[in-house]
């Protein structure tokens, strides 16, 4: 059978590559494709409006909360608690200003709000460890495994309130940091009330004469 091609077959149409039909054609074709690509996108960008993207949303990396107060970044703030009642406040300050900030911290103890104070230089600061040493927060009445209502203030600046996690020291990265209470302070002995050879009493106890002047007789 010959080969007919498509201008001699009767039941195909033909259309010449250059007739307005032809253009036509092309023209809704291509509008189609780009009609087809416009719904992939906006179906692919709906996604967004459904699923929550981790990246817009604030979390702390570690064991401890973070919050700003004024020109003050509080950073991985966690309270150390032992078995006495005392807690450790550790955490990171980064003072952004240029000049030395005195923070409030606010915290329960007893049953009643305590004040202590961290003097804050600009730069970071690191409070509860390192060369500055321990922040001690006595009577501290929060326990290991809750959450510390913990105030930070200055100035006329608006304070932050923080829900602090409190750890003890069974968790081996603060074995370190827990709290130690400071050293009683020595009592020096009495005087033994015994006087000098220099310095005779007389019955009232009122230093003689001598005594009293810091001068002997010859």
């Amino acid at each position: 059978m010959p080969n007919l091609g498509a201008r001699e077959r009767p039941d195909m149409l033909w259309i010449a590559p250059s007739s307005d039909i032809w253009r036509v054609l092309l023209r809704a074709r291509a509008l189609a494709s780009i009609a087809l690509l416009g719904g992939v996108a906006v179906g692919l960008a709906g996604c967004n409006f459904v699923t929550p993207q981790a990246t817009t949303n604030h979390y702390d990396p570690s064991d401890g909360v973070s919050g700003t107060v004024g020109q003050v970044e509080l950073r991985n703030a966690v309270a150390i608690v032992n078995d006495d009642g005392d807690a450790n406040l550790v955490l990171t300050a980064v003072n952004n200003s240029a000049r030395t900030i005195s923070l409030r911290v606010q915290y329960e103890a007893g049953g009643q709000k305590e004040n202590t104070r961290l003097s804050l230089s600009p730069g970071a600061t690191t409070v509860g460890y390192g060369k500055r040493g321990q922040k001690l927060l006595e009577d501290f009445d929060p326990k290991a495994g809750s959450l510390a209502k913990i105030y930070f203030v200055y100035g006329s600046q608006e304070g932050v309130q923080l829900g602090v996690p409190v750890l003890d020291t069974t968790w081996s990265e603060y074995e370190k940091h827990g709290p130690t209470a400071p050293p009683s302070p020595s009592v020096s002995p009495s005087p033994s009330g015994t006087p000098s050879e220099g310095a005779s009493t007389d019955p009232s106890g009122t230093p003689s004469d001598a005594a009293s002047d810091g001068t002997t007789e010859g």
